[in-house]
């Protein structure tokens, strides 16, 4: 099919005008020119008079060679829905989506590396390692926790802190026991034994 060029125009008249007779004085009267430019400029990209027809809230097909169909995602409201995966084009063990109800899952390598279900947060290091998880009670860290750097002691029992915080230096191990500006919180200490 060729294209029409840019350079052409298109004559259009009144739809109440007779075109039985293309030639008569009254149709050329009632004649409007109109270019390729002018309806580049009428259907093109942000002038938003393209229309078309598609499956209200849903996402759909336009050719053959796409992957996405109003069966597989949907839109729902403001959500973007999906039955399962998104998976990455070149790496199909890299994916992130939903295992089942409440369960969120992100696998790299065809493994679990984050999976949020109804009752716990789990980051895993390995194939099947889980070192980090969130509980009912608490957190768990399994292995060992390291610090890159020792923390910064409280200058008194009294100093500023938030209840619950920890800090490590060479010496101590400080807990915090009671939020509060300074003055007004309160820290315990352990002390570390070097050597035994």
């Amino acid at each position: 099919m060729a294209d029409i060029p840019l350079t052409q125009k298109f004559h259009t008249i009144a739809d109440s005008v007779d075109t039985r007779n293309l030639g008569s004085a009254s149709v050329n009267a009632d004649r409007t020119i109109f270019t390729m430019a002018d309806i580049v400029a009428t259907i093109g990209p942000g002038a938003g008079s393209i229309t078309g027809s598609g499956t209200a809230n849903t996402i759909p097909m336009w050719d053959a060679t796409t992957n996405i169909t109003d069966s597989i995602i949907t839109l729902s409201s403001n959500d973007v829905v999906i039955p399962q995966y998104i998976i990455h084009e070149d790496d199909t063990d890299t994916k992130i989506g939903f295992s089942g109800t409440d369960t969120f899952r992100i696998q790299t390598a065809g493994f679990d590396r984050l999976v949020a279900d109804g009752d716990n947060i789990s980051l895993y290091y390995d194939t099947s390692t889980i070192k980090f998880e969130t509980e009912l009670r608490g957190t768990i860290t399994h292995g060992q926790a390291d610090l890159i750097d020792l923390n910064t002691a409280p200058l008194a029992n009294d100093s500023e802190g938030v209840l619950g915080e920890i800090r490590w230096t060479a010496a101590f191990v400080y807990i915090c026991t009671l939020t509060g500006a300074d003055g007004a919180a309160n820290w315990n200490r352990a002390a570390l034994t070097p050597g035994w």
